[in-house]
């Protein structure tokens, strides 16, 4: 260490100091700094006296000499140059800085008058280092002095105060680091951290990149100019491009460029950047957006936690925990929704609790529209549901303009929007079809330059990725289009649900009204707790069997039924597992959870009638039969007059039948008009596979199809098979009815042999009509394997038969023909195990 240095008497600095200014091209005209005094200086201006070295000793700040350099417009702000270095454990340290004085930015005068005004054709510069400004400053490039690259921000503040006072709008702005910015990968993140925020203040960040000597030694600002001159750093600063465009060609990492990208607040700059990827790296834009948005969702989720973990206490984020793992977390959402005063409909509630959860979907969110009669309660169903979740997540409007959702100044993703009623969102029809297929909205737009007067074009993006849409009306049909988009939900407009809510009111009024704020907040706070997040689907190869192929709109629908199941994975995402890529794994668990969901509202998609014209036209039916003709008002009568719908809606139903081809009419008007049923309204099939039998131990792609089983006569009901404690029992969804009616159809049960296994890989199934209610059914697996049942009324019989045939087709045609000669069991094989009456 080399021995103290005192300062010269009077206005004189020690020779090294005016060396080290001259290096910069600097005096001490144009650069004010003082000499150390003492250590109480020291003391005073820093906080500290001392250092650590890179061993642990430590070294008197005095004994390594320096000079203090004053803050332009901060009083008593000082930072200290060191004559001699310190390594420290954190590194080489060159300046120190006062203790818990926060960071500063060296702005001279000149450079602050020209930031306060309006000048946006008039760029300034930004650099690391006092010297470094003082110099571009003098030189005639106004320019701002960072303590750090890092030192434009605060840990409280992206933007310095001092900072965010200046008038960025439309301005260039020059960022200039040393040249061996390529070498850190620090410093570029800095410089896109810094590029951002004077985005989101409307500046234009450009980076200047400066050139190593011949010899390999860096240059910073000041060196530059003091060896090349002005002239030559003009020529850098008109070849210098826009920050974010430097970084894509300069191969800067993908993850370092997305992680950046999600401060930005302009969406058009988003999109510009996610453009230039995308063509640097050669892949496709939409997958560099999924991955960008995936990571700016993760980022909001942190930022939204560490906002909203206040709100809850631990013990109802506890609570809140024990819901989320929970077996049956829609079966206690139908349960507190009923205690807060909804009766009936259950599978309504459910698919829209799934739906405003599916809003945490990295992919498309699931939207709907609740139908129904006035004062039928749909806006009741939807604010009831809406109560379970928090209030931010949720935007509620009477009425929509036709660029409101354009003009948009929140970020729609992962939102909850609701209108009350279609009317008041038929203007912003085509936004709202756009948003759900997009998840974007996007416009260009004339923006005038205040300084120039000319307009220029600018592209503006509202971000809507997992946006759930719902709205309530009274009409049956909505624009087509938008229609595609949603799934239809018709509130319950039978007398049994109108007894039912009043009768709920009644008890409510009673004083039976419960206070459930406590439990609301639990479930509230659940909703935070669940991660946004990638679902895959294992067995999803299977699933499109189940959909009737004649309809394009069930290209969507199929969209929307894999959104249910992932909708319902992520619910119960503490209890699934997740894959390398931290994407939950749906289960068949998952499929039976949406199974009941999804043949209610898919088949109500698929019919081209609603469920009360169909439910008319099948009364008319059931009175009339095919071409039986009747009058308008016989018919009304028919259907239950005025109860049942007004005559005005009726007449419109008629003229709607007639031009689907399913009425004809006789030309005639008033009393001579005649009506009769020309074609059987057809309901499009939809069938499920059944996933029930693989709930255990299955976790890859595995299915096995549902069972059409006749029980009596005709009539038939859907039988999913399920391997539950050694015993199959054939269940039905339409059994209990069918039961009623027919005392010889009931439940079947057989002992099950475990040598048996269900879950084996299939090659082909057959069913035969047998006659006299009976059917047949083979199941060839592929291990050679083949499966006979047989379902007659109350018995069924099973047997599995060892069979060595290397072609299935050959000996599914054999078997057809010996069953066309009336052979009753032209089997060839042993028989491994039989059992008659289950």
């Amino acid at each position: 260490m080399p021995e103290r240095e005192n300062p010269t008497a009077g206005a004189g600095l020690p020779e090294w100091i005016v060396e080290d200014l001259a290096k910069s091209g600097l005096t001490l005209e144009n650069f004010k700094v003082e000499p150390i005094e003492s250590e109480a200086q020291i003391k005073s201006r820093l906080g500290f006296t001392a250092l650590k070295n890179k061993v642990g000793e430590e070294v008197k700040i005095i004994d390594l000499s320096g000079y203090w350099i004053p803050y332009p417009g901060i009083p008593d702000f000082y930072r200290l140059k060191l004559r001699y270095p310190i390594e420290t454990e954190n590194g080489t340290v060159k300046y120190l800085s006062p203790k818990d004085a926060g960071n500063h930015a060296y702005i001279l005068p000149g450079v602050e008058e020209l930031l306060i005004n309006y000048n946006p054709d008039k760029p300034v510069f930004i650099t690391e280092g006092e010297k470094k400004a003082v110099k571009a400053t003098l030189e005639g490039f106004p320019c701002i002095g960072l303590a750090g690259v890092w030192c434009f921000k605060e840990s409280d503040n992206l933007f310095l105060p001092e900072l965010e006072q200046f008038r960025w709008k439309h301005r260039k702005t020059y960022i200039v680091f040393d040249s061996d910015i390529h070498q850190k990968t620090q410093v570029k993140h800095a410089e896109l951290r810094l590029a951002v925020e004077i985005i989101n203040r409307g500046g234009i960040p450009y980076s200047i990149r400066l050139p190593n000597e011949q010899d390999g030694s860096k240059n910073g600002l000041d060196d530059y100019l003091v060896r090349y001159g002005a002239e030559e750093f003009r020529k850098l600063v008109e070849a210098a491009r826009p920050t974010f465009e430097v970084a894509v060609s300069e191969g800067t990492p993908r993850g370092l460029l997305l992680e950046t990208l999600v401060f930005l607040k302009n969406s058009a700059e988003i999109e510009k950047v996610l453009k230039l990827i995308a063509k640097s790296e050669g892949i496709p834009i939409r997958s560099i957006r999924n991955e960008f948005y995936s990571l700016f969702w993760k980022k909001r989720q942190e930022e939204k936690s560490k906002k909203d973990e206040p709100n809850y206490s631990k013990e109802e984020q506890d609570k809140a925990r024990e819901l989320l793992n929970s077996p049956d977390i829609l079966d206690k959402m139908l349960d507190i929704t009923s205690r807060m005063g909804l009766v009936g409909e259950e599978i309504n509630r459910k698919v829209l609790y799934l739906a405003f959860t599916s809003r945490k979907l990295i992919e498309e969110a699931i939207s709907c529209v609740v139908k129904g009669a006035s004062s039928a309660g749909k806006s009741t169903l939807v604010r009831t549901v809406l109560k379970l979740f928090p209030e931010e997540d949720i935007l509620s409007y009477s009425f929509l303009t036709p660029k409101a959702l354009v003009h948009f100044n929140k970020d729609l993703s992962h939102k909850i929007l609701f209108v009350q009623e279609y009317p008041g969102s038929m203007s912003a029809d085509y936004s709202i079809r756009t948003t759900l297929t997009e998840r974007e909205l996007s416009i260009a737009l004339p923006i005038k330059d205040e300084a120039t007067g000319d307009f220029t074009t600018t592209e503006k993006r509202v971000p809507a990725v997992g946006l759930s849409f719902v709205q309530t009306t009274t009409k049956e049909s909505l624009n087509p289009e938008n229609q595609t988009r949603v799934f239809d939900l018709y509130v319950d407009e039978s007398e049994e649900q109108t007894r039912r809510v009043l009768q709920a009111k009644a008890e409510q009024e009673a004083g039976k009204k419960e206070d459930l704020e406590p439990e609301l907040r639990i479930w509230r706070c659940a909703q935070t707790l669940l991660e946004t997040k990638e679902v895959v689907i294992p067995y999803a190869q299977r699933l499109p069997e189940a959909f009737p192929k004649n309809k394009t709109r069930v290209r969507r629908d199929f969209d929307r039924f894999l959104s249910l199941i992932k909708a319902h994975a992520l619910l119960y995402q503490f209890q699934r597992q997740q894959d390398e890529q931290g994407r939950i794994i749906a289960t068949p668990e998952d499929l039976k959870g949406i199974r009941q969901l999804a043949e209610v509202v898919l088949v109500q998609s698929f019919k081209e009638l609603p469920p009360k014209q169909e439910q008319a036209l099948s009364k008319l039916y059931s009175e009339y039969g095919l071409d039986t003709e009747f009058t308008p008002r016989e018919a009304y009568q028919k259907i239950g007059g005025a109860r049942f719908v007004s005559i005005r809606t009726f007449r419109n139903w008629l003229k709607d039948w007639q031009n689907e081809g399913l009425l004809e009419h006789n030309g005639e008007k008033g009393k001579k008009a005649r009506y009769y049923i020309a074609q059987l309204h057809s309901s499009p099939t939809f069938e499920l596979n059944s996933l029930e039998s693989l709930t255990k131990n299955c976790a890859t792609n595995c299915a096995t199809p549902l069972h059409s089983c006749t029980f009596h006569g005709e009539k038939q009901c859907n039988c999913a098979e399920t391997v539950q404690s050694g015993v199959a029992q054939f269940i039905s969804n339409d059994l209990n009815d069918l039961c009623q009616k027919n005392p010889n159809c009931e439940t079947v049960q057989r002992d099950y042999n475990p040598n048996i296994d269900t879950r084996k890989p299939v090659k082909k199934e057959v069913e035969f009509d047998l006659g006299d209610g009976k059917t047949k059914k083979l199941t060839f697996y592929q291990d050679g394997s083949i499966r006979e049942q047989i379902f007659e009324k109350k018995f069924c019989t099973t047997r599995v038969i060892n069979h060595n045939c290397p072609d299935y087709d050959d000996l599914v045609q054999e078997l057809l023909a010996q069953l066309e000669e009336g052979k009753t069991d032209p089997w060839q094989g042993e028989v491994k195990d039989e059992q008659e009456t289950c």
